[in-house]
This record gives structure tokens, C-alpha cells and sequence, in this order.
């Protein structure tokens, strides 16, 4: 971990960031640049966040610039073919030819992003930090997952300090050596715990939109895509149907594979039992109505939903080995493996079903709170200057 020395002197004038992030869809990560944004003082920090082209609008992105946020995007830059990862390479190159100002250029990003470091660098930016957010690429793809091994060690070479959410993170895309050695810290994703308390009211304000008054609500938040695994999900929650026939399935969030989740819920003739709420940026409103918070992920930097789950007093239950173990921050997370069946998940979520709100005391003053993240994040900031 780099050197907090509480003494360093504090630089006359902020010191100048560039983000980098793929795509400002709402996800862990960018909950994070998020999160940062709204608690790093602007008198000591200046952010700006540089973007890809996927063909999309989001809406994080005039949220951000509402704040005085600049934002640049590699137009018609998107890395998903051979043709696309030459232009990446180039874009790269020209913006930091002529944006060379920065002090630091922080990649949220995998080794997918090595043009970025190695543009940074060439045009004199003395600073880049990798910071892994995950355990895992972002696709199925086995030709995907090789390419981006290979760039593994030059990313690394590119980059001088490291980051991750967490040591398994960070072990996976910088390796052992890197983590062992002074240039890498863990950083939590830190949350804003007083937005995700359990309140009773909303409670019964999200259950009776949805008519869950007297249902035991299974929930889940997560984007629907391969990594978070929801057809696996699904398939518990319909072992679970089979224990308790008042048992409802509350799935917040949206993405490529919902059609075919609403199919798979179609034949497991569950139509009447699962709930696609669909995204909402007020999480802790719909974490109050659950009774309980499945995330069978196939791998995560951390989770931070799980985090964001515990803080509303949910018991959680994930997959083991796939979800760092740091993720476990009250006790309340129960870990279970993936080669486990459906029924023996529906088993461990039934038998320990329960009425109460779990106590969140242990979080009071954690270092996962949203204000020590920022910290240590600016104490980096401070270390590699």
C-alpha cells in the first residue's frame, strides 16, 4: 500500500485527474467515478472523464456534466473487432497529443484499455494508474479472454501504480508480484450508507405498488447480462416456488439478455411470480421490499450491490469462490458454490428465511463508508505526485 503520510504537504492548486471509463452505462464501476465525484473536494481535485463510442447515450453522462464535469468521448471508437481496436489505438494517441495537461490519468478499466496508458505515457504524462474493478473479462468469448491476457503485461508496463476494489482484484489483473509490492493499494468502493438504511415506510410503499404485501420477496440488482448470472437465479427461485408458493422474484435492472430471462420465466411458468422492475436509480427503495438478496455472480471485483444489500439489513447469499470473501462486511453473507444445484441454493435460502432486519451496527465508521474511500483515494493521489 502506498505511504499515508498524514504530513504531505497539500499542492497549491487541484490536481488535475482524467477518468477514464469505457461507457458511463449505470454499473459498479461507474457507481464508484459517481460516488467519487459527489464526496472528492473540487478544491483539491479536478476530474475529467474521457469515454468510448458505443452507439449509445447515457443518461449518467448529462448527470455528470451538470455537475461541471468535462466529459470527452473517442468518437466512433468502440474495441470490439480487429478494425475497431486500430482506431482505439489512434484516438488514444491523438486526444492525449493534445490533452497532456493532466497530473494523473486513472483507467477504470481491464487490460483492454492499454492504449490509453500507452498514449498517456508517450505524451509525457508522468502518472497512470490501473485500477481493477473485477475478477473476470466482460465476455463469454474465449478469443476475447485470450487477447485480453495477452495485454495483461503490457497494460501493466504501461501503468506505474495499481488499484483495486479488492486483493482478489487486483491478483487477477496486475498478478502477485504487483500486489505484494509498494505501488498497489486496495481501495473500497465505498457507498453512502445513510442512503441505504432500512426504511419501513418505503417498505410498504414498493410492496403494495407490486401487490407483495403478503409474499416472501427473493431480490436481486444487477444488469442483466451473462456475468451476473440470472438464468441460474431464476432457476433457484423456482426451487424456492416449489418450498414456499408465496414466494415473489423482484429483479431490478435491465440489459441484453431480458428477453430472453422473460422466456425463461415464460417456461418455468413463472410469469405471475417474477417481477422485471426494470433499472431505477433508487436502489435502497426497492432493497427495502425484499426479504432476502441472491447474487450468483460468475465472478466480481467485489459486489458492491452486496454491500449496498447489507447496509439495508438483507441477508445475502452468493456464490463462493466467484465473490471476494472482503464482500462479507456484517456476517450476512452466506457463500455457496455454483456447482451446487438449484434446489440445494433454494434449500439454504428457505431454511434460513427470516422476518427481521439483520443489524448494520458493524458498518458505522467502515472503511467501506463512501468518505474514507474518498480519503485513501486522495491519499494516493497525493503518493504517486
Amino acid at each position: 500500500m502506498f505511504d499515508d503520510n498524514a504530513k504531505q504537504k497539500e499542492p497549491k492548486t487541484p490536481i488535475r485527474v482524467l477518468f477514464f471509463v469505457d461507457r458511463l452505462l449505470r454499473g459498479g464501476i461507474q457507481t464508484f467515478v459517481w460516488n467519487t465525484i459527489c464526496f472528492m473536494p473540487k478544491e483539491k481535485v479536478q476530474i475529467d472523464i474521457l469515454i468510448l463510442d458505443d452507439g449509445k447515450h447515457y443518461d449518467l453522462e448529462d448527470e455528470l456534466k451538470q455537475k461541471g464535469i468535462r466529459i470527452f468521448q473517442l468518437k466512433g471508437v468502440w474495441p470490439n473487432t480487429v478494425i475497431g481496436f486500430l482506431r482505439f489505438l489512434k484516438s488514444s494517441d491523438d486526444f492525449f497529443c493534445t490533452h497532456r495537461s493532466y497530473d494523473i490519468v486513472h483507467i477504470h478499466s481491464s487490460s483492454k484499455a492499454f492504449p490509453i496508458a500507452k498514449a498517456a505515457r508517450k505524451y509525457g504524462i508522468k502518472n497512470v494508474i490501473a485500477h481493477s474493478h473485477n475478477m473476470g473479462f466482460q465476455t463469454q468469448s474465449r478469443i476475447k479472454t485470450f487477447i485480453g491476457d495477452i495485454f495483461k503485461r503490457p497494460f501493466i508496463n504501461y501503468c506505474n501504480y495499481y488499484v483495486a476494489c479488492s486483493q482478489d482484484a487486483g491478483i487477477w489483473l496486475f498478478g502477485k508480484k504487483i500486489v505484494s509490492g509498494k505501488k498497489f493499494t486496495v481501495i473500497p468502493n465505498g457507498i453512502d450508507f445513510s442512503r441505504y438504511r432500512y426504511n419501513e415506510k418505503m417498505r410498504e410503499k414498493v410492496r403494495a405498488q407490486y401487490h407483495l404485501e403478503d409474499q416472501f420477496v427473493v431480490g436481486n440488482v444487477a444488469r442483466f447480462n451473462t456475468q451476473k448470472n440470472h438464468k441460474f437465479l431464476i432457476a433457484v427461485f423456482r426451487e424456492i416456488k416449489k418450498i414456499h408458493n408465496d414466494s415473489v422474484l423482484l429483479l431490478v435492472g435491465d440489459g441484453p439478455l431480458k428477453e430472453e430471462l422473460q422466456e425463461q420465466v415464460e417456461e418455468y411458468n413463472l410469469k405471475d411470480s417474477v417481477i422485471f422492475a426494470g433499472f431505477h436509480e433508487n436502489v435502497s427503495d426497492y432493497l427495502n421490499a425484499m426479504d432476502c438478496f441472491v447474487f450468483p455472480s460468475l465472478y466480481e471485483g467485489l459486489g458492491i450491490v452486496l454491500i449496498e444489500a447489507q447496509a439495508n439489513g438483507l441477508t445475502c447469499y452468493t456464490s463462493k469462490g466467484r465473490v471476494p470473501i472482503d464482500a462479507n462486511l456484517t456476517g450476512n453473507v452466506q457463500y455457496i458454490s455454483l456447482n451446487q444445484s438449484p434446489v440445494a441454493w433454494a434449500d439454504l435460502i428457505t431454511s434460513s428465511k427470516q422476518d427481521e432486519r439483520n443489524d448494520v451496527s458493524r458498518l458505522v465508521k467502515n472503511e467501506y463508508d463512501i468518505r474514507y474511500s474518498v480519503k485513501q483515494l486522495y491519499t494516493v493521489y497525493q503518493g504517486v505526485l
